[in-house]
């Protein structure tokens, strides 16, 4: 099973995007949230989790939430079983900031 380390980045876009949704919507920001570590649990026991990008060893995770959702930027360690989350992104957003 591949193990998951969320880096300080990936820690202030969880928390950007939480705060930016609380401030509408404080229940809806508790289930984004819930939602998003939901996904996060399941990438340690999901060797298919994600979809390759252009730029190996990058893959995205796109995580469903309403009518839109959130994408997952996440490097895997060659020749490791670790998996880096480097960015987290409402669809609407243009790039990661990573």
């Amino acid at each position: 099973m591949p193990s998951v380390i969320i880096t300080p980045a990936a820690v202030r876009d969880i928390n950007r995007l939480v705060d930016f949704l609380r401030q509408r919507d404080a229940v809806a920001a508790k289930s984004v949230l819930s939602i998003i570590s939901k996904h996060i649990r399941a990438m340690k026991s999901n060797v298919l989790a994600g979809r390759p990008t252009e730029v190996y060893p990058l893959f995205e995770l796109i995580i469903s939430f309403g009518g839109t959702g959130y994408v997952l930027l996440y490097r895997e360690a060659p020749g490791s079983n670790t998996r880096y989350i480097l960015a987290i992104r409402h669809q609407r957003e243009i790039n990661y900031k990573h």
